[in-house]
């Protein structure tokens, strides 16, 4: 999904990763179902998100792209 923005939008998919992070983390509601993501991994974005683990650089940039 990200890379389909990313195309459409004529940007890096890392840039659409990074505004959604940003959305999620100012507490504005984000569809992650909508990026067909497992739920297991939502949970664990989101969590990563909202309280990032000390020193964890990028982790959801990272997460996302396993």
């Amino acid at each position: 999904m990200q890379a389909d923005v990313a195309t459409m939008k004529g940007i890096k998919p890392s840039t659409v990763v990074s505004h959604l992070a940003d959305c999620i983390r100012a507490g504005f509601p984000v569809d992650v179902q909508r990026l067909d993501v497992a739920e297991d991994v939502e949970k664990l974005i989101v969590d990563v998100i909202r309280k990032p683990p000390i020193n964890s650089g990028n982790l959801f940039s990272r997460i996302l792209y396993l």
